[in-house]
Parts: structure tokens; C-alpha cells; sequence
């Protein structure tokens, strides 16, 4: 059942929140505007208010950044330390790509539905992230992604190779980082993927030498959501999944949702594993039942109805 679920997509999303309707303009094809704040070495890339935009982020790891949008505009970014991409309505795309080892800490926010999550026609977005290159030692990655409303995809790799996922828009088998993401000694990479209103599906896959401090955040939030995250720790590993006081969390929230969280620690070190599984309880629906799958060194916090531990 847990595997059809996370395969599958359910139907039915409950209307949470209601609001006045915007009538959808036509798509027109207008530019993404970019722009830089010296005073905090922000990068910024905003999408047009309606229309569906399609965003690339190339992160060269050293503070240098290429935005670029549908209609082919770029913009080349030095010395950023913050990269803010908000796309507003429409179905908007955005492609993150780190083609560069990571040299300079970085934030990146990334809201795929900012002013218009009020609005039910404002979109189902996707989020396409990939880790081509890996996290030098004492640096930090920290990435936020925020669906808001409509039935969105966001994803983010770390992984030797796409995994085997529809709608993500890579190739399955694709070639993304040859050995696995390595996060070296003293760094963190710091993600937080969180769905919004509507039906969304949210994955997060991990694999490679994890010397520093991999934490994560995947939250479905409301609707009925399938929300994922894979971690594979290779031989040699030796720092951590989440802390004692910040867990790596895979949470559902309201809705009848899928959820699977599962570390898999290969390092041969034995690693500290701080992570939980969260249902999260609807007050909308008393019988609602989410269904999940983990491992054994998650921790269940409560909320998940149908639950296998492998």
C-alpha cells in the first residue's frame, strides 16, 4: 500500500482556505527581472506576477551565480552570499543546479508562489534541484523552498546519479555527482522543503561521504501530500544526520499523506542518527489515516496511522 501511495497521486484535496479569484491573464512572454543589493550580497530573480515562468540558478560555489530565464535573458552575479528567487502565479519552474564546489557559504530562498497563495489559480509549480559538486570543509549550503498554493514538485538531489521520479524533468539515470555529494569536515548542508496548500510531493535523496552535518526539513504541510527523504551514507563517513536538539524531519502535517524516511548508514563508523517521522494530526478530518515508511534509527514523533519500520 505505502509503495502505491508514493508511486501514485490521490485525488480529492480539501478547500482550506478561500479567497477572491484572480482572473488568469493569457501568458504573455515577459523577462524575469534581476537585481543585486550590495549592503547584503543578495541576488535577486523575480518572475512576472501571472504568466508561468521557467528559472535556472547555476551556483558555481565560489560566490558567482547565472540566472537565466525562458526567454533566454541572463544575468551573471559576483560575490553573492544570498540568492532570493520568488516567481508569483502561474505553473513556474525552477532549475537549481551547484556546478561548483562550494568554496563561500550560501543562502538560497526560493518561493515558487509569493502575494498569491490566496489565489486557487495561482499554479502547480516545480522545483528542480541537483548537488553536481560537493560542499568543501567548514561551509554551509543552506536551501528553502516554499510551494505555496497548488499541487507542486519540489525535489533535490545529492545523489551519483536522478533517481527514477516522473515530472521531475532529469533523466532517469542522469549523471548528477559521480562519487556522491561529499560534505566535508566542519560543513553543513541545511535544507528545508516545504509544500504549502494542495496535494504536493516533496522528495529529498541523499548519498555520499557525509563528514560534516547533513539536516533537513520536508514538510508536506496542507493537502494531501507524498513526502520522501532517502539518505545513504558512504563507507568512510564521519559526521552526522540532524542534531539532538534539530532533528532531520520528514513531517506531513494536515491531510491524509505518504510519507517514508529512511538513513541508511553504510560509513561503518556507526553515525549519529538524530531524525523523525511525523503524520502531524488534521483538525479538519479526525479519521484521516497517513501511511509511512522507516528505518529503524528514525524515530517515530507521532501521527503516522499505517507504519512499516524496515
Amino acid at each position: 500500500m505505502f509503495r502505491s501511495l508514493l508511486n501514485g497521486r490521490r485525488t480529492g484535496k480539501r478547500n482550506l482556505k478561500t479567497g477572491l479569484g484572480v482572473e488568469q491573464l493569457a501568458d504573455r512572454l515577459v523577462p524575469a527581472t534581476f537585481s543585486f543589493d550590495g549592503a547584503t550580497n543578495t541576488a535577486f530573480v523575480t518572475g512576472e506576477l501571472f504568466g508561468s515562468d521557467a528559472i535556472t540558478i547555476l551556483h558555481h560555489g565560489d560566490g558567482t551565480v547565472t540566472a537565466s530565464d525562458e526567454l533566454g535573458n541572463t544575468r551573471n552575479f559576483a560575490g553573492v552570499d544570498r540568492i532570493v528567487v520568488k516567481t508569483h502565479g502561474g505553473s513556474d519552474v525552477v532549475r537549481y543546479k551547484l556546478d561548483g564546489t562550494l568554496t563561500r557559504d550560501m543562502r538560497i530562498d526560493v518561493d515558487l508562489d509569493e502575494v498569491l497563495e490566496e489565489v486557487a489559480n495561482s499554479g502547480n509549480d516545480r522545483f528542480t534541484g541537483t548537488l553536481n559538486a560537493d560542499i568543501s570543509n567548514f561551509n554551509r549550503l543552506e536551501v528553502n523552498v516554499y510551494g505555496g498554493y497548488g499541487d507542486d514538485l519540489i525535489t533535490m538531489y545529492g545523489t551519483p546519479t536522478a533517481p527514477a521520479r516522473a515530472g521531475d524533468s532529469l533523466t532517469d539515470g542522469l549523471a548528477i555527482n559521480d562519487n556522491g555529494l561529499r560534505i566535508g569536515v566542519g560543513s553543513e548542508l541545511d535544507l528545508a522543503l516545504r509544500g504549502g496548500l494542495g496535494n504536493d510531493r516533496i522528495f529529498a535523496d541523499y548519498q555520499g561521504e557525509l563528514d560534516g552535518l547533513l539536516n533537513l526539513e520536508a514538510n508536506g504541510q496542507e493537502g494531501d501530500d507524498v513526502v520522501s527523504a532517502v539518505v545513504r551514507l558512504q563507507a568512510g563517513s564521519t559526521g552526522q544526520v540532524g542534531t539532538s536538539t534539530t532533528p532531520a524531519r520528514v513531517t506531513g502535517f494536515w491531510g491524509t499523506d505518504s510519507l517514508r524516511f529512511h538513513v541508511f548508514d553504510n560509513s561503518g563508523n556507526g553515525r549519529p542518527v538524530f531524525a523523525q517521522i511525523n503524520g502531524g494530526e488534521d483538525p479538519f478530518v479526525s479519521l484521516e489515516t497517513d501511511v509511512g515508511s522507516r528505518t529503524a534509527n528514525v524515530a517515530h514523533a507521532g501521527g503516522v496511522e499505517d507504519l512499516d519500520t524496515l
